[in-house]
């Protein structure tokens, strides 16, 4: 007999009604199913429900075909049944994953349904001793599950919209529930201190490349830079991003300043009852040349972008499964690791915790609406403590998510033969710095505060000898406790960053040059 109608060690299990019962309870399908398509900004439908061969289900910008045919002639008003009652009732872009499923599991369909129409009790019973063993994942229990919901909103059979909450209960065993979050609190989901100083050196260098010349720049670039800039900066999801219109960009150029550009998104996975929610943003304006630049482009050669033709207004012309490919591809050119748009979404909302922002600003930031949905990130977010240590370069845990390639340095000689201009050499805080390295630049052209920044710029080749580094590290670190002192120690002060990162990165200098013996 069947495992899947059957329990181990115990007598079989009979369904109390037959199949053919169930499908004489199915309600009425309707004739017209409609759904909405919220990245199109369409309500679109599926006609014919009863006796269409196929249904096509267009959303997110991709199309999927049913095909009945492949469905057992047995199942297949019940599947026709439950699957409009997902479309309508759930959110239509999830309904790729659900149709999966049902094609790999056809066949086992009558069986489940055969288990599921028992008594409640029994019917949980099967559930353990019977589904559990069966399901590959816990995905495939989840879809077993909305078989069960559906039931009880159809009141098919003992079901009734009573026993949803006693459903609801039923465990996944061994398979558990995924913990979405296990990577935020493992930390595995943030971007290394190397990756974002990547990443920041690409937006500073492609932005002052376009103030020389924005001939330089080719369109397929200036997207793919567009795209990364909103999921790094300010963590939006590749459905918000793709979502963007033309008329949700505003542009205003001021002579010999950077452009002021301003930008209207929408809450995603989420609906009010006064229709969808707004949220604006403003670019960062070292940053706003780039954005201002697609924006021209998008405005004057259209053609060169929209890639869409239901969505002739499209900003960036991409569907979200586009919009995601592009900012991985991106970020892995440039950092080497690859990183999805849900890690740059983590990354962000950390940073945010960490500057000390409040449960209520933090929502804001993300689009919840739940406040306490963002509380893993306080979890995760260090104490005073702990960023002082971070701030020293001390910190284990910091020290091993960051990562700073250094590929090439110098000995003396080198250094000494180099331009003075390439020579590095500055007082912060103070305290005189020289000797650390050169620059491949020369520092009269470097736009930020030399020897400070050096250590977390790519451009700069230190000094082979270690010791050198040492020194340096050893007369910065009493300037972290200054700002402690003073009250300015946190993430909210740009130079008490900017030291922080430097103390990090020449750390994790020093440590790299003596595991090369030098």
């Amino acid at each position: 007999m069947d495992k899947m109608l059957s329990l181990t060690g115990e007598t079989e299990i009979v369904a109390e009604i037959t199949l053919s019962e169930v499908i004489r309870q199915l309600p009425v399908l309707p004739k017209v199913i409609r759904y909405d398509d919220d990245y199109a900004g369409v309500e679109r439908s599926i006609r014919d429900t009863g006796d269409s061969p196929d249904w096509e289900i267009k959303v997110d910008g991709r199309v999927v075909k049913i095909i009945w045919s492949v469905i057992p002639s047995s199942i297949e008003p019940f599947a026709r049944s439950w699957l409009a009652w997902l479309i309508m009732s759930a959110d239509a872009s999830s309904i790729y994953g659900y149709l999966y499923i049902l094609r790999q599991e056809a066949d086992q369909l009558p069986k489940l349904i055969k288990g599921f129409t028992q008594s409640p009790e029994l019917a949980r019973s099967y559930w353990t001793a019977a589904v559990i063993p069966w399901a590959k994942n816990s995905q495939t229990l989840s879809w077993c599950k909305l078989l069960i919901r559906f039931m009880c909103e159809a009141n098919i059979g003992p079901w009734t919209p009573s026993h949803r909450n006693y459903v609801s209960q039923w465990t996944y065993g061994a398979l558990g529930r995924k913990d979405n979050l296990a990577v935020v609190r493992s930390g595995d989901a943030f971007l290394s201190s190397a990756e974002e100083m990547a990443l920041v050196d690409y937006f500073d260098d492609l932005n002052a490349k376009i103030q020389r010349s924005d001939r330089l720049i080719h369109n397929d670039e200036l997207r793919a830079a567009s795209l990364l800039y909103w999921a790094f900066q300010h963590a939006f999801r590749p459905i918000q991003i793709a979502s963007l219109n033309l008329p949700d960009i505003q542009v205003r150029t001021m002579p010999d300043e950077a452009p002021i550009v301003h930008a209207t998104f929408y809450r995603a996975k989420q609906r009010s009852a006064n229709g969808r929610e707004v949220m604006r943003r403003s670019v960062k304006r070292d940053w706003s040349w780039m954005i201002a630049l697609y924006h021209e482009r998008r405005v004057n050669v259209p053609d060169a972008f929209v890639t869409e033709a239901d969505r002739p207004h499209s900003f960036f012309g991409l569907p979200p499964a586009g919009v995601s490919n592009s900012i991985q591809a991106l970020s892995l050119k440039l950092t080497g690791t690859h990183r999805t748009p849900t890690a740059f979404r983590h990354s962000a909302a950390q940073r945010l915790v960490d500057a000390g922002a409040s449960q209520v600003e933090l929502a804001e930031f993300l689009g919840h609406n739940d406040i306490d949905t963002g509380l893993v990130y306080y979890d995760t977010s260090p104490t005073q403590a702990d960023r002082v240590n971070k701030a020293l370069g001390l910190s284990p845990i910091y020290n091993a998510v960051a990562e700073v390639a250094h590929t090439k340095s110098i000995d003396i000689e080198a250094l000494l033969s180099l331009p003075d201009d390439q020579q590095i050499g500055a007082a912060p805080h103070g305290i005189m710095i020289a000797g650390i390295g050169g620059c491949d630049v020369g520092q009269p052209l470097c736009a930020k505060n030399p020897a400070l920044s050096c250590y977390t710029c790519s451009k700069f080749m230190p000094l082979s000898d270690c010791s050198v580094h040492e020194d340096v590290r050893d007369e910065l670190r009493p300037v972290v406790h200054q700002f402690v002192q003073a009250g300015r120690g946190d993430e909210s002060n740009p130079a008490f960053m900017q030291l922080r990162r430097t103390l990090d990165a020449m750390e994790l200098l020093i440590s790299e040059l003596k595991g090369l013996g030098t």
